[in-house]
């Protein structure tokens, strides 16, 4: 017997009702737990952070006041205790989760829950607009910033993420790649820059500087910034090092010359992301950061994802409204 569809809904949330009415829109009537109500049991978040593939902070809502109140900002937590913050407080949780067929996705825009019911979502057309999350990345930890910000992009209705890679340079000039990388994002082309509604580029440092494969892609625009194809839309930077102290801010700052050549909008992180003041690794108002460390790689923390995420979201909206 195939499980039903449940719902955790707060009816007074907008994004809430939408996905409700989007699920009855598409013939299902889900099983509806108003959360605040009956909250999730510490074993059923555990559950469905699985299904999400997320860590407990990426399904909080921060911003509200008892995350502060009850020092649910301090890094040191660990993933129990933010699980029994969240089934003891439920207006914590983000919302709403939709549960269907063994999987989870929180409906923010609404159209996310449709993967997980096997129903296909509004079809991307030539006139969606959409962010371009241009990046180059060596060791994965500046494509795991991409995802997370083209996250923040799907929050907003309306509009796209297309994460894009650029491929790496060689001095070899007989060199040559095929036309799709083997793994990962495909590569940029300039119409993805020209026809862009935002964009978000991401680089390694290199001396303070972004690294050369991205440089040499900016390097033949040329003709996009004669004919002022990127004028007036939003862009901003982020990074990631090796050391704390290794170039986050000076690496931010010379990746936004180009951008402001080419009469592009800066986007940055205003510091009323409370991730910005209590984060303990990377994370920038002048775009997104990740420390990385020189021995093992370090995976992005939760502050450093929100961050992300956050950017992604701000730089969407301000896109619609300048296209607008």
């Amino acid at each position: 017997m195939t499980e039903a569809t449940r719902i955790f809904h707060n009816p007074r949330c907008s994004k809430s009702r939408q996905t409700l009415e989007l699920l009855q829109q598409k013939g299902i009537e889900p099983v509806i737990i108003r959360y605040l109500e009956t909250p999730p049991t510490e074993q059923e978040l555990l559950h469905i952070l699985d299904l999400l593939g997320c860590e407990p902070r990426e399904l909080m809502r921060t911003k509200e006041a008892e995350y502060r109140k009850q020092g649910l900002d301090n890094p040191d937590l660990s993933r129990e205790a933010l699980i029994r913050a969240m089934a003891n407080t439920p207006k914590l949780i983000e919302r709403p989760i939709v549960l269907a067929n063994g999987k989870a996705a929180v409906g923010r825009p609404p159209e996310n829950v449709l993967d997980i019911l096997g129903l296909p979502g509004p079809p991307m057309t030539e006139t969606t607009p959409y962010v371009l999350v241009l990046y180059y990345s060596r060791n994965g930890q500046t494509a795991e910033m991409a995802t997370q910000i083209g996250r923040g992009v799907a929050r907003v209705a309306g509009i796209e993420a297309r994460i894009r890679t650029v491929p790496p340079v060689s001095p070899d000039t007989a060199a040559s790649l095929p036309p799709v990388p083997d793994a990962g994002a495909p590569y940029a082309t300039k119409a993805d820059l020209a026809e862009c509604a935002g964009l978000a580029m991401g680089s390694p440092t290199r001396f303070g500087n972004m690294a050369a494969p991205l440089k040499h892609f900016l390097d033949g625009t040329g003709d996009l910034w004669l004919n002022g194809k990127l004028a007036g839309k939003p862009a901003g930077a982020f990074t990631s090092t090796g050391s704390l102290h290794g170039g986050q801010e000076t690496t931010l700052l010379t990746m936004m010359m180009p951008l402001l050549h080419h009469g592009m909008v800066l986007c940055g992180l205003p510091y009323s992301e409370s991730a910005l003041n209590e984060t303990a690794t990377g994370g920038t108002p002048y775009g997104p950061s990740h420390w990385a460390g020189t021995g093992e790689q370090q995976a992005l923390s939760d502050h450093e994802k929100t961050l992300c995420q956050a950017f992604g979201e701000r730089l969407a909206r301000l896109a619609l409204k300048l296209a607008n």
